[in-house]
């Protein structure tokens, strides 16, 4: 026993670590969290649902006053970038707007050529007008104005509204006493053919995630040889919103299963020694 005394607590080190590695449960908590969550806060946020497919049948009106349907934008050639807000936004929709089209100018790949935006308001009350100055201040600050026919802001009546937030899992709600609306800041991207394919969180993003997202959203009809090397190399880490290498956490896992292979082993084999050993004792005591 003092032989395998090391070895046993060796293992149930490695074991532990590689617990560690798994997500972990967390216990039941009393539900106080939203008494300290304010009203306006409550109930919002993302049911995430990648891998659905939209509801393209929807219309809306485009920037124009033309009514359109979702499945105009996806005749699958290009992914979509979709941001979901509102026009009239304060603050945050158009700090989103910011940071997306701030990263969409650091990329090679071109709105257009490469990829199509929608913009869709959730306020039933915002009209194809506003929509237009939405998209000339969006096509001054992307400095690209040849990505103009790739580019779609879009208002809508309540119904279709609520089919397209549901259909992604976006959660909104109209605070009367602010008169405005509280909505999770993301954007959503899609394959070509309308199945959504990753969130991105924030109001900053980052250029090599959004280009990495839209070449997997694409399914190869964009990007180049290295982005879908970098792809196979890299995973999408929802903790922190960033492609990670996936060779090095493979080796981590691999190397945490190998270890506990090994001792398991020398344990093994230790144990048929010992009991060779004691076998042949006997044995020879027998014989004296």
């Amino acid at each position: 026993m003092k032989l395998f005394a090391p070895i046993l607590a060796a293992v149930l080190l490695a074991t532990s670590a590689l617990r560690a590695q798994a997500p972990v449960e967390q216990p039941a908590k009393a539900q106080t969290y939203k008494q300290w969550v304010p009203p306006e806060f409550r109930e919002i946020g993302v049911d995430e649902k990648s891998g659905d497919v939209l509801p393209l049948d929807l219309k809306f009106f485009d920037e124009k006053g033309n009514v359109v349907s979702l499945k105009d934008y996806f005749d699958n050639t290009k992914p979509v970038l979709l941001q979901l807000g509102y026009f009239g936004c304060p603050q945050l929709c158009g700090q989103i707007t910011t940071g997306m089209v701030k990263s969409m100018k650091q990329l090679t790949l071109d709105l257009g050529k490469d990829y199509r935006l929608i913009y869709v308001s959730f306020d039933p009350a915002e009209k194809y007008q506003l929509a237009a100055q939405k998209k000339e201040s969006i096509l001054r600050e992307y400095g690209r104005p040849e990505g103009a026919g790739s580019l779609h802001l879009l208002t809508g009546d309540l119904q279709q509204i609520n089919q397209l937030t549901r259909a992604v899992g976006y959660k909104y709600k109209y605070v009367e006493t602010q008169q405005q609306y509280s909505h999770p800041a993301v954007l959503m991207l899609f394959t070509p053919d309308g199945r959504l394919s990753r969130y991105l969180y924030g109001q900053e993003f980052d250029p090599k995630t959004l280009r990495l997202s839209l070449v997997e959203a694409s399914e190869g009809k964009i990007g180049t040889t290295v982005d879908r090397i970098m792809l196979t190399c890299f995973m999408y880490d929802g903790t922190t919103g960033r492609y990670g290498p996936r060779i090095a956490r493979m080796i981590m896992q691999i190397g945490g299963a190998v270890s506990v292979l090994v001792l398991a082993s020398t344990l093994s084999f230790l144990y048929v020694r010992e009991h060779r050993r004691k076998t042949a004792e006997v044995r020879s005591s027998a014989q004296q």
